[in-house]
């Protein structure tokens, strides 16, 4: 599994904010057995996180999330009129030190960092490498990512003011995107790692139901903030669910011979790294070295389970397609 092939491989971050931290583990697992990234996608934190590993590699993020503390990334607006709860001039000056503007400009890795356009209701994904000939219209090629797309993409409605890139206003890419699959698969990736910031439903052996029928979940979170946090996760999780089963209905077409009619129609594998356990809504908002370190320590754990199913049962995206019905449906047919 730690032999690095010449299939694209894709990393794929969601948002989360201090959870980030988790995704820091999953980097240091993956270096660890030589599984290097051609692609990453990310939203929110994870398009911070991308874009320090794409400046300095594991060493900088690791440096970045043994340092910053909550003051590090945001404070309470002091100034009339507000137009959010938290002023972002710290994560600013975060991003300064850890993701210098004039060392972004020249990364050679394509990052995709997804935002939500709220001048026209549509997602928006900011790439220094190639547009995607699938869904043209989702993608805005760059000739370098700035500190204003990173901003863009983790802007969290009314707690960070929305963030302006050319005429047009942003917020955060979780907003409609928070796992975003679609754009590793448009950008050719053949091999994805998707790394969500909750529990996902767990591949069991000799179970035959969909993954998103599967009830393998933690029990929900007591109390009225972790109930909260539960359904806010539920709700971001559901644009993965939806892009991850109609990959798999496209691995089933193509694996039966029924995709031949689409050239572009193309075996995918992919699996999900996620913590066994909910993390704390707060944790998106506070930020410190000591939760930073639990975080990065589950994340190495979880993404060693991953390869361990991989070798155990295959890769999520392939699990048991041969043994499910066909599906008429032909979803992940690329549009113009």
């Amino acid at each position: 599994m730690a032999e690095q092939t010449i299939s694209n491989r894709a990393l794929v971050l969601s948002g989360g904010g201090g959870r980030g931290a988790f995704q820091v583990g999953v980097f240091e697992y993956l270096e660890s057995i030589g599984w290097k990234p051609d692609i990453i996608v990310g939203t929110s934190i994870g398009s911070m996180n991308a874009a320090a590993y794409a400046v300095g590699g594991i060493t900088q993020l690791q440096k970045m999330w043994e340092s910053i503390r909550t003051g590090d990334m945001h404070r309470f607006f002091r100034l009339k009129p507000w137009n959010s709860v938290f002023d972002r001039a710290p994560w600013k000056r975060t991003l300064e030190k850890y993701v210098p503007e004039d060392q972004l400009a020249y990364i050679k890795m394509p990052l995709y960092m997804v935002a939500t356009d709220i001048t026209t209701g549509h997602p928006a994904v900011y790439t220094n490498g190639e547009k995607p000939a699938q869904n043209k219209g989702l993608y805005q090629k760059v000739p370098a990512l700035t500190h204003a797309h990173l901003l863009a993409s983790s802007s969290i409605p009314y707690v960070y003011a929305p963030i302006g890139i050319e005429e047009n206003e942003h917020w955060d890419g979780a907003v409609m995107y928070n796992s975003p699959l679609r754009p590793a698969i448009d950008a050719d990736a053949h091999e994805v790692l998707m790394v969500l910031l909750s529990p996902y439903h767990k591949l069991e052996d000799n179970d035959p139901r969909p993954m998103v029928q599967r009830s393998a979940l933690p029990p929900a979170p007591r109390g009225l903030i972790g109930g909260i946090g539960y359904v806010l996760d539920l709700a971001l999780i559901g644009t993965f669910e939806n892009d991850f089963e109609e990959l798999r209905k496209v691995n089933r077409r193509v694996r039966s011979g029924q995709g031949q009619h689409a050239p572009d129609h193309r075996e995918v594998k992919c699996a999900v790294i996620a913590p066994d356990e909910w993390i704390s809504p707060l944790d998106i908002i506070r930020y410190g070295p000591k939760r930073a370190s639990e975080l990065r320590a589950s994340g190495i754990k979880a993404a060693r389970q991953t390869f361990q199913r991989i070798d155990r049962m295959g890769w999520d995206s392939l699990y048991n397609i041969d043994d499910e019905g066909s599906d008429t449906p032909d979803p992940l047919t690329p549009s113009s």
